[in-house]
């Protein structure tokens, strides 16, 4: 959710959107969130104005043959930019120049358009017929977490009028006074992937290979 709304107050970086495809609420399969960001990567791209017109540069880069499989390949990249960009943008233009209460209405009704709690739910049923019971009550308290905050900030301040940028940091404040509580499953973890797609934050360490 919060990485929806820095896709808003940072102009679709190229950071916020490899956030935003990777927080598994894209409404994308694994398959079509790499062969995006491949190309987002490939082509450093980066801000609003980029993401709202059609994009025409080969996938494979500059120098390649620019095939019929290439160019339907192409086809299938806009259509997963255009199913990313056109909620955020929707949101984006319903949270301008409106106060709180407006602000959080307009993040309700993304959550919902995008099925959120749906997504959250079959996760959940996932989870328990793992006999993961812990982690499933997780995701429905974080849920439950965020409408609260949603509420407060209605009843505390519904008329203020505030930027986007406030909203978002006035939220996460919120969110941070609550805590799910899980004990981790591990101390300490080790993350394998691609250097391009990876997003790991306070890395103690970093092996790279294969160079």
């Amino acid at each position: 959710m919060f990485a929806c709304l820095e896709c808003i107050c940072d102009s679709f970086s190229k950071e916020s959107v490899q956030k935003y495809l990777k927080s598994g609420f894209s409404c994308l399969s694994l398959e079509e969130i790499y062969l995006l960001e491949s190309y987002i990567i490939t082509h450093n791209i980066k801000g609003k104005s980029t993401w709202e017109k059609t994009w025409t540069v080969n996938p494979e880069g500059y120098g390649v043959a620019f095939t019929d499989k290439l160019k339907r390949t192409l086809e299938k990249i806009n259509e997963l930019r255009e199913r990313v960009f056109e909620p955020l943008c929707q949101m984006s233009e319903s949270m301008k120049r409106q106060n709180v209460r407006e602000r959080c209405t307009a993040l309700y009704e993304f959550l919902s358009r995008r099925e959120i709690l749906d997504t959250i739910n079959s996760r959940c049923e996932k989870l328990r017929q793992k006999g993961d019971y812990a982690s499933a009550d997780q995701n429905i308290t974080v849920w439950n977490i965020l409408m609260n905050c949603l509420d407060q900030m209605v009843i505390i301040m519904g008329e203020r009028k505030v930027s986007t940028q406030k909203f978002c940091e006035i939220l996460k404040l919120l969110c941070s006074n609550y805590s799910s509580a899980i004990i981790p499953s591990a101390i300490d973890q080790v993350n394998i992937g691609e250097a391009g797609h990876m997003r790991c934050n306070n890395v103690k360490h970093t092996f790279i290979l294969g160079l």
